[in-house]
């Protein structure tokens, strides 16, 4: 397959981060909000071996993420024109969010390979990785995304880049990633990733030739 037909897959790669992030998710299976320190030591001792398995799911997941990240910042340069700045802030939201994402996974693997090797952890170190990691979801990763989505939206608005339903599907989900309901719109923002990805396709647009 020649550059530019992978080039045409290319925003599939959103596709790829959906998946990989619910079936971590999926995998993990711990969706107690603020869980008490036993609870979450008795969690992470019971499922460390599955815990760890989720985790690198959805640290993996970061991988095809970027790669959306710049397919998209390459459709949206070509439509923005001029200076590229929104296309600029678009990709460093996703970017952003994409560390959010290893990072919150790498604490969540440091606790539950600790319960994996040792089979004891301590309640207080459980519990303070687990709210670092749910805070870098709830947090760091969607006001990342509702920036990346925001810089999106105002490019589509101007030139047509998206249907017209998607941008008010967009500032809708920007609302909502700057609120203090951010961490529920962290979901929506993944189902926008998955649509995003699809209507790319769809237009047929490419990454720069040379670039898979």
């Amino acid at each position: 397959m020649n550059n530019s037909r992978w080039a045409r897959f290319a925003p599939l790669t959103g596709l790829g981060f959906v998946v990989l992030l619910a079936a971590g998710v999926v995998t993990i299976n711990f969706y107690e909000f603020m869980p008490s320190a036993a609870d979450a030591k008795a969690f992470f001792e019971a499922n460390a071996l599955r815990t760890s398995v989720g985790a690198y799911l959805v640290l993996l997941s970061a991988v095809p993420l970027l790669w959306f990240v710049g397919s998209l910042r390459s459709a949206l340069r070509s439509a923005e024109g001029g200076s590229g700045r929104l296309s600029a802030v678009a990709f460093g939201g996703g970017v952003v969010a994409a560390a959010a994402v290893m990072a919150a996974m790498s604490a969540t693997l440091t606790v539950s390979e600790r319960g994996r090797i040792d089979g004891v952890i301590p309640g207080d170190y459980a519990i303070a990785l687990q709210d670092f990691s749910g805070n870098l979801f709830g947090g760091m990763a969607a006001f990342a995304l509702g920036l990346m989505i925001a810089a999106t939206a105002v490019v589509a608005y101007r030139t047509g880049f998206l249907p017209r339903w998607a941008v008010w599907l967009s500032w809708i989900i920007v609302v909502g990633s700057f609120s203090p309901l951010a961490y529920i719109f962290v979901g929506i923002s993944v189902i926008w990733i998955a649509v995003v990805s699809v209507v790319l396709y769809g237009k047929g647009q490419q990454t720069p030739t040379g670039s898979p």
